[in-house]
């Protein structure tokens, strides 16, 4: 039987596997390895879906170009902290289950959100994330508009780059984003920041591997937002619904034809 909840329900579902639908979209929510998660094929046949995803452990999740051997597995593993790759390109994410929110929003070709051009197909997932946090209370969040920044760091962490449709609350990136398109669609990778803890993971990362310059900015970033990810959940979804919906169309999708 399908379920059909609005999205002021998860603001009482912390953990489990659980899925509904709203109007629009089809919602899962899930837990487990990252590993297994990144892993995850694309439904068919494929309608506007948002899979939230809760690691069961800490985990540094590497970008499709890098390398395993960047990281210290041993240590890693002593730690407690798991080590995958995706299938998205960028520099690497940590990701930790209770101050990272993650979310893999998946579409069809030809559907009324896509866009050929990758960059611009970026800009109304960031849109949806601020007018979430909005919602949440967060008024002064803004979605980056144009080429990569800071590319040089960033090719090694995710969030020392900044790139179009990425999140920031004043000098902190807040949402990093990345996407891969198939013939069966694109999903778009997106992880919500609550708390930057690069004294968990940083030191993971083999020596010479990242240049110490950068490991030095890296280190001293402003990364994240105080928002309650349960509550950044809910108020995500409603703005997914608004972002599907033809009668409602944001300024933002407008101008993707």
């Amino acid at each position: 039987m399908k379920q059909v909840l609005g999205p002021d329900t998860l603001l009482s579902v912390t953990s489990g596997e659980y899925q509904w639908e709203t109007e629009q979209w089809a919602i899962q929510h899930s837990s487990g390895s990252a590993e297994d998660f990144h892993g995850r094929r694309f439904p068919s046949p494929l309608r506007p879906t948002a899979w939230f995803h809760t690691a069961h452990r800490p985990t540094l999740v590497l970008g499709s170009s890098q390398s395993d051997s960047m990281v210290d597995l041993a240590a890693a593993a002593q730690s407690g902290i798991d080590v995958c790759r995706r299938r998205s390109g960028g520099g690497l994410v940590y990701v930790d289950p209770t101050t990272s929110c993650w979310v893999d929003l998946l579409l069809p070709p030809g559907h009324l959100l896509w866009s050929d051009d990758v960059g611009q197909a970026f800009l109304w997932v960031g849109e949806a994330w601020r007018a979430a946090l909005d919602a949440c209370g967060i008024s002064n969040s803004s979605v980056h508009r144009g080429r990569l920044l800071n590319r040089r760091a960033g090719r090694f962490v995710c969030f020392a780059g900044l790139g179009s449709g990425e999140l920031t609350v004043g000098a902190s990136k807040v949402v990093g984003l990345s996407q891969r398109r198939t013939s069966q669609g694109v999903r778009f990778q997106c992880l919500l920041e609550t708390k930057w803890q690069p004294s968990v993971w940083l030191h993971l990362i083999r020596p010479g591997v990242i240049p110490a310059e950068l490991l030095k900015e890296i280190h001293e970033l402003r990364v994240g937002v105080p928002v309650s990810t349960v509550e950044a959940q809910a108020a995500f979804v409603a703005q997914l619904e608004l972002a599907h919906s033809r009668k409602n169309r944001p300024t933002w999708a407008e101008s993707e034809g």
